[in-house]
């Protein structure tokens, strides 16, 4: 059993709410935990679960402390359960509360808590031993793996009970105000010098400190962001912990573990990168078991709600193991961006799985390119990893639009020309003359076409683009005449040639090819907008044959 104690030198901060979440995210990950609200001047640690009056809470805390101090019998510990869905009690999971008391009787609650002698409760062996015994006594009659206390603020008897003497890890909670920094460090100070822990916790370790920098805006630069803070605190301290600024927060507090599925906030993923650093367990074995219990729930279970539990698993767990089983079933389920965000994240992990990497590969295919922006440079290493001979036509055509190196384009050429299947084959014979194109090996792209090349449209314009480079504009015009075209999408391609047949033909005859096509000189006399405002032409980065197409539509008017 481990003991983990949320301290703040002032308040404000968010202590209270981020140990309810805390509690919250242990017993998703199949622990049992117990949380103990020690803040007897401010308790409410109940209202984060349950909202304010609604938790019924006939005693407390302070009815043990009481009935000690009076040499009374102790009476049972009967927590408030916590509850949560069939999932996580079903892998063990379980949380519940030890509140301070019943505080919605203030009167009586007040009168009890004013009667206490802190000096004999803190200070005497046999105030002292209460402490252990009743940590032993939630352990036997509990049996958590994980106690977790709400600690009350300040430089106060009761803050250092629960930050030396009962806890194994204490979190030092901060805002970035002067006076809760100069109070955080003294206690960190305090803390690794404490005279108690060497006479209290007899052979136990020393206390485990993390700091964490509580409600700051998110900036844009972390690492420039945390080595101020590090300067601010002149503390040598492994790391600094953060949780940064939530807009919904400031206005309506809520429980971020319970929106672990669909739009996760922000500060959500904080808490989730805070609380793996303090789990006292290694979480692979339950996750494991969650992800068998997930695969084998598929053929049963509502779509919504594996997708709320994939969800879940991967907010609460970003792992590479529930990456994986995220990217097939999004796969499985047809939502291709998804299944090839997650295959990414698991690929971070594991680059060379060529096993994994073929899947990748067949749901790149289903992914329009467009939506690959961002993930481009990423997809085209993993690809290359793979290697052309192991690509599928549709994966390799792919491979072939996004790779930008020659070398990656020489890879495609020799993989289609070293196999006598592939050669033949018309799915990989675009493919070849697309990547010849690209290298811009004219001689070679003419000398490898055939007359059932010349069927393909795609073929054929990369013909005509060929022989207008190799300065034999018969042929090329040839090719251009008999081309369909019915949009801009079409005509474009049309233009990059005319346009490299300048070298070999004025401007004047240029615009007698086109006037010769009737269909051709039709459209662009009709709509030139559309020639000028489509993205082939627009995202083209060569100024001189903007202004080309542009002199020659202006001279066709």
């Amino acid at each position: 059993m481990r003991v983990i104690t949320f301290y703040s030198y002032k308040g404000g901060v968010g202590r209270t709410l981020a140990c309810a979440n805390f509690g919250r995210y242990l017993a998703k990950t199949g622990l049992k935990v117990v949380l103990v609200d020690m803040d007897f001047e401010a308790p409410g640690l109940d209202s984060k679960f349950f909202g304010d009056g609604t938790t019924n809470i006939s005693y407390g805390l302070l009815d043990q402390i009481t009935a000690f101090q009076q040499r009374l019998p102790l009476p049972n510990l009967s927590p408030i359960g916590i509850p949560f869905t069939e999932e996580v009690d079903r892998s063990g999971g379980r949380l519940q509360l030890i509140p301070a008391g019943n505080y919605c009787a203030p009167d009586k609650y007040h009168e009890a808590l004013s009667r206490l002698d802190w000096g004999y409760l803190l200070k005497s062996e046999q105030g002292l031993s209460f402490w252990f015994d009743l940590l032993s006594r939630i352990e036997t009659q509990l049996q958590p793996d994980v106690i977790v206390i709400d600690s009350r603020t300040g430089l106060t008897e009761v803050a250092g009970l629960c930050t030396q003497v009962l806890p194994d890890t204490v979190l030092l909670l901060t805002s970035t105000s002067p006076e809760s920094m100069a109070g955080t460090r003294r206690m960190y100070e305090l803390i690794q010098k404490s005279p108690l822990i060497k006479e209290q916790r007899g052979r136990r370790s020393n206390v485990e400190l993390h700091v964490v920098v509580t409600r700051v805006p998110r900036p844009e630069d972390v690492d420039a962001f945390d080595r101020q803070m590090r300067q601010r605190f002149i503390l040598e301290v492994p790391r600094l912990h953060y949780l940064f600024d939530d807009r919904e927060l400031a206005t309506s507090e809520y429980l971020a573990m319970d929106r672990s599925a669909g739009k996760v906030p922000s500060i959500l993923t904080d808490y989730v990168q805070l609380f793996a650093t303090l789990n006292p367990k290694d979480t692979l074995g339950y996750i494991k078991e969650r992800l068998t219990s997930f695969r084998e729930g598929l053929t049963v279970r509502k779509d919504t709600e594996s997708r709320r539990v994939i969800q879940e698993l991967l907010t609460l767990f970003p792992r590479a193991e529930v990456y994986l089983e995220a990217a097939r079933y999004y796969r499985l389920v047809k939502e291709a961006e998804d299944s090839l965000v997650n295959y990414i994240l698991y690929l971070k992990s594991a680059p060379d799985d060529k096993e994994i990497i073929l899947e990748f590969a067949e749901v790149c295919a289903a992914v329009p390119q467009a939506a690959m922006t961002e993930n481009r440079e990423t997809v085209v290493r993993h690809l290359k990893t793979l290697g052309p001979n192991l690509m599928e036509p549709q994966v390799l055509s792919l491979f072939c639009a996004l790779a930008k190196s020659s070398d990656q384009l020489q890879s495609i050429v020799v993989s289609i020309e070293g196999d006598p299947s592939r050669l033949s084959a018309p799915q990989y014979r675009s493919i070849l003359f697309r990547a010849l194109n690209v290298l811009q090996q004219w001689d070679k792209l003419v000398a490898s076409a055939t007359d059932t090349d010349l069927k393909d449209v795609a073929v054929q314009r990369i013909l005509a683009k060929a022989y207008a480079n190799l300065h034999i504009p018969e042929k090329a015009l040839q090719i251009i005449h008999r081309l369909p075209f019915r949009d801009p999408s079409d005509i474009f391609p049309l233009m990059e040639i005319l346009y490299d047949l300048r070298a070999d033909l004025s401007k004047s005859d240029i615009s007698k090819v086109i006037q010769e096509n009737r269909h051709l000189n039709s459209y662009l006399r009709r709509f030139p907008r559309n020639l000028l405002e489509h993205p082939s032409f627009s995202n083209r980065e060569d100024g001189e044959f903007h202004s080309w197409v542009r002199d020659l539509l202006g001279e066709m008017k």
